[in-house]
């Protein structure tokens, strides 16, 4: 299940991913300098707090964790399109980086916990490591089965960007609390990790 939850939220991430930096310089009116400091603040923090996070996902449990993140996580990505400046997009993308910070690991440890190890380097090549991640750039879209589902979202997305320039963000947002939903109910810890 978390396989097809991924590739569900893969194609909705992918579908505002490229657009991000796009929106921020030609309807909010960043310079790319802004940007740039704006990735820069952003990969700091997630710097900062990946270790951190880690830790908390050793001691709450993955789940929960999953669970805190991508519930979080659709308020920022919809508050996006109303950020009207530099702070305002400094906000988003810093809580969007600290959302990651807390699903990222929470996603690899479950996986790693529910998949024996004999199987876990077949399965991560074919999903990826990492996940649901919310991308502000170009989508990476993971193993083989998350790439298909994103690059599918990254055409939609150009479509619909096309139609309002804010609709991929409100979309991305409703399919990531669908998904949060889909953890919630289908997303279950083993008592026991694999070994």
């Amino acid at each position: 299940m978390i396989v097809a939850i991924e590739m569900f939220t893969a194609f909705f991430i992918a579908m505002s991913a490229p657009f991000y930096m796009v929106y921020a310089t030609k309807v909010i009116a960043l310079s790319e300098v802004q940007w740039g400091l704006l990735m820069f603040m952003s990969g700091l923090l997630g710097i900062m707090v990946v270790f951190p996070m880690g830790s908390v996902v050793d001691r709450i449990g993955p789940k929960k964790m999953i669970l805190l993140g991508i519930v979080m996580v659709p308020f920022f990505i919809f508050g996006f399109r109303y950020a009207n400046g530099f702070y305002a997009v400094a906000v988003v993308l810093c809580g969007i980086v600290l959302c990651n910070n807390i699903m990222i690991p929470a996603f690899s440890t479950l996986i790693a916990n529910t998949v024996p190890r004999n199987r876990r380097g077949r399965l991560y090549s074919i999903i990826g490591e990492r996940g649901i991640s919310i991308n502000f750039g170009n989508f990476w879209g993971g193993g083989f089965l998350i790439f298909q589902p994103a690059a599918l979202g990254a055409l939609t997305g150009g479509y619909i960007y096309k139609m309002n320039p804010a609709y991929p963000w409100m979309i991305t947002s409703v399919a990531l609390l669908i998904s949060m939903i889909l953890v919630y109910l289908f997303v279950h810890e083993p008592e026991e990790a694999q070994k």
